[in-house]
C-alpha cells in the first residue's frame, strides 16, 4: 500500500466579485420572466370542434419554472405567482395547481433558448440517480431486505458543453437504460457545433461511435479492457478512431491515456450533475413518469438561466 498520497490539488476563485453577483442575480424574479408574458399567456382559439384551452403550454412552463427556481410546491407556486402577478399590477389569471399538474407532461421544453453554442463544442455526457418521491426508504427500512420490497429511482442523463457548463442535452430515463443508448438519442437531436464528445466506458458504444462520425466529432472513451481490434467496418461504423483507442491504452497504459487525450475535462459534467442536487434536491416531486421527465428538463432550463448569470473562474495554485 502505497502511503505517500499525491497532494490535492487546490483552486481559487479568480472573480470573486462577480460571481457574487450573478449568485445573487438568480435569485431575481424578473431572471425568469419573458418580455412577452401576457402576449402569449393564453391559448389561441384553434378554431377545431370543442372549447379551447385557456392557457397556453408557454404559461404552464413558466408556471413550473417558478416552482423549480424557488423549490416550492404547486400550490404554493400558485399562491406567489397570484401575489406577484398584483404586485406588477399584471392582469392575468393564474392556472391552478391542479390544471399544472394536469398538463405538464404535454410540455415539450426546450434548452436551446439558453445555450450559447459553440462552433466547436466539446460534448461531456454523464448520468445520476434521481429518488422518486415516496416511501420506499420507509418501507426498506421496516422490511430490512424482502424480496417484495424495491426501491424504485430514474436516471438523469446530461449532456454538457465543456466551454460555457450549460447543459445543451438531457433526457430522464428509468434505472434500466444504458447510458450509451439514452445518450445516442440526446446526440441525435444535434445538427453541428460539436467537435468532440467525451464520456466514461459505459459510452463505449457503435451506435454512439456512429452518431460522431455523422457529427464529424472525435469521440473519447475508454474502451474495456478486453477490446479488440476490428479489422473491417463494424455496423456500418469506421473501427479507425475506436483503434487507435484500443492502441494507445495499450501502449501508455489507461492513466497516462486519459492524461494525454483531455479524458479528465469530464470532471465538469459531474460538477454540473453536483450543481443539480444542491440547488433542486436529489428527489423527484412529481409521482407520475411523464410528469417527471418534465420536471427534470424544466430543472435544466432553470440551472442554464442561472449558468448564464456568470460562473467561478478558479485557478490551481500550491498551499
Amino acid at each position: 500500500m502505497n502511503k505517500y498520497k499525491p497532494k490535492k490539488e487546490k483552486y481559487r476563485v479568480e472573480n470573486w466579485t462577480e460571481y457574487n453577483k450573478a449568485l445573487v442575480k438568480r435569485g431575481d424574479i424578473t431572471l425568469y420572466m419573458p418580455e412577452n408574458l401576457e402576449e402569449t399567456w393564453y391559448e389561441k382559439p384553434s378554431g377545431k370542434v370543442g372549447s379551447s384551452r385557456k392557457y397556453s403550454d408557454f404559461a404552464i412552463e413558466f408556471m413550473l419554472i417558478i416552482r423549480s427556481a424557488y423549490g416550492r410546491p404547486l400550490r404554493q407556486t400558485q399562491g406567489f405567482v397570484q401575489g406577484l402577478f398584483q404586485l406588477m399590477r399584471i392582469d392575468l389569471d393564474v392556472p391552478d395547481y391542479s390544471t399544472v399538474s394536469r398538463r405538464m407532461k404535454y410540455i415539450k421544453v426546450t434548452l436551446s433558448g439558453h445555450v450559447a453554442r459553440t462552433k466547436h463544442m466539446t460534448l461531456l455526457c454523464d448520468s445520476t440517480g434521481l429518488t422518486v418521491f415516496g416511501d420506499w426508504s420507509w418501507r426498506r427500512k421496516k422490511y430490512r431486505n424482502r424480496d417484495y420490497i424495491h426501491r424504485t429511482w430514474r436516471k438523469l442523463h446530461l449532456a454538457i458543453s465543456s466551454e460555457t457548463q450549460e447543459i445543451v442535452g438531457a433526457e430522464l430515463s428509468d434505472h434500466h437504460s444504458h447510458d450509451s443508448t439514452v445518450a445516442v438519442r440526446v446526440v441525435q437531436d444535434m445538427q453541428e457545433g460539436v467537435s468532440c464528445i467525451i464520456g466514461d466506458g459505459g459510452y463505449d458504444s457503435w451506435d454512439l461511435y456512429r452518431e460522431a462520425e455523422r457529427l464529424r466529432a472525435k469521440m473519447i472513451a475508454p474502451t474495456r479492457s478486453d477490446a479488440a481490434i476490428q479489422d473491417r467496418p463494424y455496423r456500418g461504423v469506421d473501427p479507425g478512431p475506436r483503434n487507435e483507442t484500443i492502441r494507445s491504452i495499450q501502449a501508455i497504459g489507461r492513466k497516462k491515456w486519459k492524461e494525454a487525450s483531455g479524458y479528465h475535462i469530464r470532471s465538469l459534467v459531474e460538477v454540473a450533475m453536483y450543481r443539480y442536487k444542491k440547488i433542486f434536491s436529489e428527489s423527484l416531486q412529481s409521482t407520475s413518469y411523464f410528469n417527471q421527465q418534465v420536471e427534470a428538463l424544466v430543472r435544466c432550463k432553470v440551472l442554464n438561466i442561472q449558468t448564464g448569470c456568470g460562473m467561478p473562474r478558479t485557478r490551481s495554485f500550491q498551499s
